[in-house]
């Protein structure tokens, strides 16, 4: 297979999560003190619908995670800033991110892979985001959580950022045709 045929995976999302973790986990941990910036839920949104528009045309699976999970955090932040819902702030509502994720695996699988990976990997997220976002809003009780869940953010990074970087698989559909 030419390598240059092979489709290519970003790394972004690996890297914004690793990123994500270890500026909330320097905050937390009070190695610095920045504010959180404020969130802009309509340009979360148009990415989303670029996202769509890629899915749409190219049929990639990376498009079709991206727009889920677009879509879910920029709605989320919306009718947060709207103030439809109650305004958590960041440090109580960021689990929507990994709930988020959870749904854009949950995608692939229905639409994609049929792989077992990514319906286990997308429903454990989901359950792990409710539960530690229960467990922010004080519904739930689990300790261990309180100080060091960004590293949630940073393994999960390193996951993405690692299967970004595995060789593509060639299917029948990426091999080359003879003639």
């Amino acid at each position: 297979m030419n390598p240059s045929a092979a489709p290519k995976r970003s790394i972004m999302p690996g890297l914004f999560l690793i990123l994500l973790g270890t500026y909330l986990l320097a905050q937390k941990l009070h190695w610095i003190d920045l504010g959180w910036l404020h969130i802009y839920p309509i340009l979360i949104l148009f990415a989303a619908a670029r996202s769509y528009r890629n899915y749409s045309q190219f049929k990639r699976s990376n498009s079709l995670f991206n727009f889920i999970f677009l879509s879910l955090v920029g709605l989320f932040f919306l009718i947060r800033n709207f103030e439809l819902i109650p305004f958590w702030p960041i440090e109580t509502a960021w689990p929507i991110f990994l709930v988020s994720a959870g749904f854009g695996f949950l995608a692939l699988f229905f639409r994609h892979t049929r792989s077992g990976f990514d319906l286990a990997f997308g429903s454990t997220l989901i359950l792990l985001g409710m539960t530690i976002f229960l467990n922010n809003l004080a519904l739930i009780r689990i300790q261990f959580l309180a100080d060091l869940w960004p590293i949630i953010f940073i393994i999960i990074g390193i996951a993405l950022l690692r299967n970004s970087l595995k060789p593509a698989v060639e299917t029948d559909e990426t091999k080359p045709h003879s003639s």
